[in-house]
């Protein structure tokens, strides 16, 4: 799989074991290999998913996001 098809894996499978255990949150890191097409995509799936996701990454500008995704800059 290419890196942006990898995060997409993991976090499918991070997805489906948060909501059957109930915990709700999953974590992503390395999020900018995603193109900036997939990573909306993305994005928005983890949003209508309904858990909670920690997304890293470097250099994402916070205004790529949607304006219901909590950006914070660690730069």
């Amino acid at each position: 799989l290419s890196s942006s098809g990898e995060i997409k894996a993991s976090l499918a499978i991070q997805v489906a074991i948060a909501k059957k255990s109930g915990y709700n949150i999953v974590m992503a890191d390395d999020i900018e290999k995603c193109e900036a097409g997939n990573l909306m995509k993305l994005i928005n799936a983890l949003i209508e998913s309904g858990v909670q996701a920690f997304v890293f990454g470097h250099n994402l500008n916070a205004a790529m996001f949607p304006t219901n995704a909590n950006v914070i800059n660690l730069a």
